[in-house]
């Protein structure tokens, strides 16, 4: 698979999980560009602290399963939400009080 493809895969899930979010929160969730990377984890999870490092300092980490005929593909999605989001978030899933 090329990297677009996975680029649409990557676009169409963080759509998904968006608006899940959303409609279990009650909350108005938007999303930006999501952006792919594929390397060693280190090299991955060192990208978003340097881009998104002021924006917020939480992720939410969802990790994705794709099976078919038995093989399987694993994928992993960060969000990562503004300053205050997080919070407001897990209120209102019930996480925190």
């Amino acid at each position: 698979m090329d990297m677009s493809a996975l680029s649409e895969v990557g676009n169409i899930l963080s759509a998904s999980y968006i608006n899940s979010l959303s409609a279990l929160t009650g909350l108005n969730l938007k999303l930006s560009i999501p952006s792919i990377c594929v390397d060693m984890a280190a090299a991955i999870l060192s990208v978003p602290a340097v881009q998104f490092g002021h924006i917020g300092e939480h992720v939410i980490f969802i990790e994705t399963q794709f099976v078919e005929n038995n093989k399987q593909i694993t994928g992993d999605l960060f969000l990562i939400p503004e300053v205050g989001s997080f919070e407001k978030i897990l209120k209102s899933l019930g996480v925190i009080g």
